[in-house]
């Protein structure tokens, strides 16, 4: 029969096993200590680069003006800038919309030969063709009365023969146009 009882009058501890513990505790917290002062230093040093690169910038700031861009070359720049602008202006309005109201205001008795935009992109010319003036007085009220089309102004006009017996009118006219 094996007794379980400790009849000693003080308990054992295992030394052994603590001073085991009291290794690996060690080895880590040395372990953690080198692994931040490697990032402290590298973290110090990318301070000290980051403050060098600053200064440099700030130096050739407000230091010479050697690295100012010629005149010439900004005008062009400047030049180049607007031309692209403008394209991308071109392109953001909606011609389709335009077109289609174009259609829809012209009457039977006339045909549009050309759509010539302005400079400003505003100002339209509209030439055509017509079978007679009163068409061309019913187009012209149609645009005078279009909401986002204003000053419209008959440019010109004549008759034309196509055929002996086929007669018409040529006309002209501009106006501006309020694309949205």
């Amino acid at each position: 029969m094996r007794f379980t009882i400790n009849l000693a009058t003080r308990s054992c501890l295992d030394q052994r096993r603590i001073n085991r513990y009291a290794l690996i505790v060690i080895i880590l917290l040395l372990g953690l200590t080198v692994w931040n002062v490697t990032r402290y230093s590298s973290t110090q040093g990318e301070i000290s680069r980051l403050k060098a690169d600053t200064a440099a910038i700030e130096r050739k700031k407000t230091g010479s003006h050697e690295l100012a861009i010629p005149e010439a070359e900004l005008q062009l720049m400047k030049k180049r800038v607007l031309f692209y602008n403008d394209i991308i202006d071109r392109k953001s309005k909606n011609w389709l919309v335009l077109l289609g109201k174009l259609e829809q205001m012209t009457p039977a008795s006339v045909a549009i030969t050309s759509l010539i935009p302005g400079k400003g992109g505003d100002e339209w010319k509209i030439d055509g063709d017509a079978k007679d003036f009163r068409a061309i007085q019913h187009f012209y009220e149609i645009l005078g009365a279009t909401p986002g089309v204003t000053d419209v102004v008959l440019i010109s006009h004549q008759n034309i023969t196509y055929n002996v017996t086929d007669r018409g009118l040529l006309f002209s006219v501009s106006c501006k146009v309020v694309l949205k």
